[in-house]
C-alpha cells in the first residue's frame, strides 16, 4: 500500500493526518480487492476447464493478467508491487492449466528424440532397471560402452533389465521396409544384428540381469507404433515412431511419471500394464543365444 505522509503542529494537524492517512488505507484496500477479483475471474476465464486448448487459455490467460497488470500501474501503484503481482498471478495461472496434465503424469514432451531424451541420455537416467519394448533397441545397443555401463549399474544394484523386441522374422519389419522403399531385408538386419550384440553384452556383463524375449505380431496393426522405456519405476520415455531416414531421432517424445499415491491417476501405470501383458503373453519368448533359429536368415 502507498500511504503519503502529513507533517504538522498540534492536534488538528494530527487529525487531518490521520484522515488522509485512513482514506489511502481503505482505497489501498478496495483497490486491491478489485485487482484480486479482476485477477481471479480472468484465471477463471482462462482455464475452465474443457473449453478451450491449453495454448488458448495460456495465452488468454496472461494476456488477461498483462491487461490487469497495465490498469494497476495506471492507477499508481508501484511498479515492483504491480510486476511481482503479475508474475505471481502468471506463475498460479500456468500451475492451475497444467494441473490435470501433471495429475496423470505427464512432465514433458519433445517435437523429437534430438531435442528430448536421447538413447544415451535414456542409459544413463538408469540406476538399478529399465524395461524396454521397441523393434530392436538398435538405438540402445549402437551405443556399446554405455549400454555395458548400465547393465553392470543395475547388476551392481541387484537389479534386473528386461527388453521386450520383435523377431527378426515379423513379417511386418520386411512391408515397413519396403513401404519406405529400402531394401526389404533391411530392418530385419538391424534388428538382428542389435539383438546380437545385446546378447554379446548379456554374456560379458549381464549375467542373469538380463532378459531378452521376442514378440512374435505378424500384423501391422499389432505391430508396436510406439517405443516405451520405464526407468527405475519412475519415468516412462514414450516416443512414436516414425518410419523415416531419420533413424528414430524424429520420433515424436512424451515423459511420463510414476504416480506417487494411487498408481492409477498416472499413465504410467497403463502403458506398464500394457508392456507386463505382452511380456508375459505365451506368444513373447525368451532367447538367450545367438545360435536361436529365429537369428538366422
Amino acid at each position: 500500500m502507498v500511504s503519503r505522509l502529513y507533517y504538522g503542529t498540534g492536534a488538528k494537524s494530527m487529525t487531518a493526518w490521520l484522515e488522509h492517512l485512513a482514506n489511502d488505507v481503505v482505497g489501498d484496500v478496495i483497490a486491491e480487492f478489485l485487482i484480486a477479483v479482476a485477477v481471479f475471474s480472468a484465471g477463471r476465464f482462462a482455464v475452465f476447464a474443457g473449453r478451450r486448448p491449453l495454448r488458448t487459455r495460456l495465452v488468454s490467460g496472461i494476456l488477461a493478467l498483462g491487461i490487469i497488470g497495465a490498469a494497476v500501474q495506471w492507477l499508481g501503484l508501484p511498479s515492483l508491487i504491480s510486476l511481482g503481482a503479475f508474475a505471481l498471478a502468471s506463475a498460479a495461472l500456468v500451475l492451475y492449466v497444467l494441473n490435470d496434465i501433471s495429475r496423470v503424469g505427464i512432465v514433458n514432451s519433445f517435437g523429437s528424440t534430438t531435442r528430448g531424451i536421447t538413447p544415451v541420455k535414456s542409459l544413463q537416467l538408469v540406476k538399478r532397471k529399465f524395461d524396454f519394448l521397441g523393434i530392436g533397441a538398435k538405438k540402445l545397443s549402437d551405443n556399446s560402452s554405455e549400454f555395458a555401463a548400465t547393465v553392470s549399474r543395475c547388476r551392481k544394484a541387484n537389479g534386473r533389465i528386461r527388453l521386450l523386441l520383435s523377431s527378426p522374422k515379423n513379417p511386418a519389419l520386411k512391408k515397413l521396409a519396403e513401404r519406405i522403399g529400402r531394401d526389404s531385408q533391411s530392418y530385419s538386419s538391424r534388428v538382428r544384428e542389435s539383438i546380437r550384440q545385446i546378447l554379446h553384452v548379456k554374456e560379458q556383463e549381464g549375467g542373469e540381469v538380463i532378459t531378452i524375449k521376442l514378440y512374435e505380431l505378424g500384423s501391422d496393426f499389432s505391430f508396436p507404433h510406439f517405443r516405451l522405456m520405464f526407468t527405475d519405476d519412475r519415468i516412462c520415455i514414450l516416443s512414436h515412431v516414425l518410419w523415416n531416414d531419420s533413424e528414430g531421432m524424429d520420433n515424436p517424445q512424451l515423459i511420463i511419471r510414476s504416480a506417487d499415491k494411487d498408481p492409477d491417476e498416472s499413465l504410467y501405470s497403463a502403458y506398464q500394464q500394457y508392456f507386463d501383458d505382452l511380456w508375459n503373453s505365451p506368444d513373447s519368448k525368451e532367447i538367450t543365444s545367438i545360435d536361436d533359429p529365429r537369428l538366422s536368415l
